[in-house]
């Protein structure tokens, strides 16, 4: 186990590293950029299909290969909190050919998280674009007594929990662990391989609760078997205007202030062109009608950065979120 005093330094040396990052030079990749793409690409996805990291791949890919005239194949490569798919990214050519998809958790708290990650995530990969996902939904199967979240922390007050996230040192996760230290309780967060087979096992009471976002949670609440009791975010979801969020309920802990993405990353060393590129079509993406499709099905109000937001927002959220994590003493190996 890291000694305390090293994984601080680790977790301000990641902001440092990111902001020196800010703005790499262009001329020694500019020609590599200049011929990009001349053949397929692939994103490479941390989860199994059915979740929102997913359907933003796909719906992003298809934009992408749209407009650039080559597919774009995506590969779901789950398990590791989405470190199997980051790690094969990190270890592919800096040419634009190999992108991954992941909750920014898997390589901003992991490395606190676990002992040992295969890849450094500083110096190995670079993030392209941040994708909102939308408010974490808290659901519990239709039967269960608690009506919100403040009356299922009463409810674990006298009866074994458990609260299902869809990844090891996901926000899901550190939203658990929050809970349980603020209230003084022992809610056993249960990790799934994505969010399919966690509302499934939630929906099915195989875990009291679950925890994800609204594209993968609303296919079980329209058929009635899963019920919302809580948002976590500072508003209300447009899309479940009845359920209070958990700040409304009196929960107010530093994490529900901060932002959680989904992301694009790529090899670092990738031509900053091709990374600007890949970006803005994520960006074009949200305005298109398929866009506007899909941001409004999600309750996805935001839309995804530029490249040059993404290096910004990761180099001030990502020590707050690393530090989050060690101060909660989260390990997982």
């Amino acid at each position: 186990m890291k000694h305390p005093d090293e994984a601080r330094r680790r977790a301000l040396a990641a902001g440092a590293g990111l902001a020196a990052a800010l703005v790499p030079g262009l001329h020694a990749s500019s020609a590599r950029a200049q011929a990009w793409p001349t053949k397929p690409m692939r994103i490479l996805v941390g989860f199994p299909p059915g979740g929102t990291a997913d359907a933003y791949a796909r719906a992003i890919g298809e934009h992408i290969g749209e407009r650039l005239g080559q597919p774009v194949v995506v590969e779901n490569r789950p398990g590791a909190a989405a470190m199997i798919a980051l790690d094969a990214m990190a270890k592919s050519p800096p040419d634009g050919y190999t992108i991954a998809l992941a909750p920014t958790s898997s390589y901003w708290q992991s490395r606190v998280v676990f002992k040992k990650i295969p890849f450094d995530p500083d110096r190995d990969i670079v993030p392209v674009t941040l994708l909102p996902a939308g408010p974490l939904i808290v659901g519990v199967t239709h039967n269960h007594p608690a009506k919100t979240m403040r009356e299922f922390v009463q409810w674990a007050r006298s009866n074994p929990a458990s609260i299902g996230t869809f990844a090891p040192a996901s926000t899901a996760h550190m939203l658990i662990d929050v809970i349980n230290r603020s209230q003084g309780l022992s809610i056993t967060a249960v990790h799934y391989k994505g969010e399919a087979p966690m509302w499934v096992d939630a929906a099915s009471g195989q875990v009291n609760a679950g925890i994800g976002t609204f594209q993968s949670f609303s296919p079980l609440f329209e058929k009635g078997v899963i019920r919302p009791i809580a948002v976590n975010t500072s508003n209300r979801s447009p899309k479940l205007p009845a359920v209070p969020t958990l700040v409304e309920q009196g929960f107010t802990d530093r994490i529900l202030g901060l932002e959680s993405w989904t992301s694009l990353v790529a090899p670092a060393k990738t031509p900053e062109a091709i990374l600007t590129r890949i970006a803005d079509l994520a960006v074009e993406f949200a305005d298109t009608p398929r866009g506007l499709q899909f941001r409004e099905r999600y309750g996805i109000a935001k839309k995804p950065t530029t490249h040059r937001e993404a290096r910004r927002i990761a180099a001030e959220d990502a020590p707050l979120w690393i530090e989050l994590a060690r101060s909660l003493g989260i390990t997982l190996d």
